[in-house]
């Protein structure tokens, strides 16, 4: 009898732990993309920080090569530069949430978090009438309270499994496109900076690099929904 009770506690117990395991992932882990699985030849270029002047011409460029791509602002630029978002939407590509202040969100309270995502998102609505769905946490640094806003605001999370590293000023044109080009593979999600004079100078080569083996540019969000295709 003793035996039988362990025997089922553990069933229990072991039943248990799936559960959380189920929840957890499509919760937490869905929330959260640094890369997608897919057997397509497709990869999203990301840039962070705009919206500047040099959006504009990268988005030249995007129209000549038939080019998709997605631009994580910062809220409090949106708001000086509002045309400049509303020629982002206008064109077709994605426009994700960067912070009002590119803040390191990790060191907010929770309010302060919402408050950061919240007022981008406002500032993106009244510039462009879309509302973003895609967060990327500025310097890629999120913690349980990011993910907790992120989940009561149905967004989601978007990190990077290609960085040039153009955020460092000593990184040449040649480095920045050597490293997208040689490391691009299947799914991968580029994190690049519309600020950087040498990422938009490498552009054309970049992405005449990639279709030579076969990429097609698109949006996050399309990415992410050819998940397992």
């Amino acid at each position: 009898m003793k035996g039988r009770i362990e025997m089922r506690h553990c069933m229990m117990l072991v039943a248990g732990l799936f559960l959380c395991v189920a929840v957890f992932s499509a919760d937490d882990v869905k929330r959260t993309f640094w890369n997608v699985t897919t057997k397509q030849q497709l990869i999203a270029l990301t840039f962070d920080d705009g919206p500047d002047n040099n959006c504009l011409k990268l988005m030249e460029l995007f129209q000549k090569e038939d080019v998709k791509a997605t631009f994580f602002v910062v809220g409090k630029k949106v708001k000086e530069n509002p045309e400049i978002a509303k020629k982002i939407a206008e064109a077709g590509h994605e426009i994700g949430n960067h912070s009002y202040t590119h803040a390191l969100l990790p060191q907010k309270t929770p309010e302060e978090i919402k408050k950061e995502i919240v007022d981008t998102q406002n500032a993106i609505k009244d510039a462009t009438g879309q509302e973003p769905k895609l967060l990327r946490p500025p310097n890629l640094k999120q913690d349980d309270k990011v993910l907790a806003v992120l989940k009561e605001l149905n967004m989601k999370s978007i990190m990077s499994s290609i960085s040039p590293g153009d955020w460092d000023k000593k990184k040449t044109k040649e480095e920045i496109v050597e490293t997208v080009v040689s490391k691009a593979k299947a799914g991968d999600i580029v994190v690049m900076h519309s600020w950087r004079n040498e990422t938009l100078e490498g552009m054309p080569e970049i992405i005449k690099s990639l279709k030579e083996k076969g990429f097609k540019f698109v949006t996050v969000s399309e990415l992410i929904s050819n998940w397992g295709k």
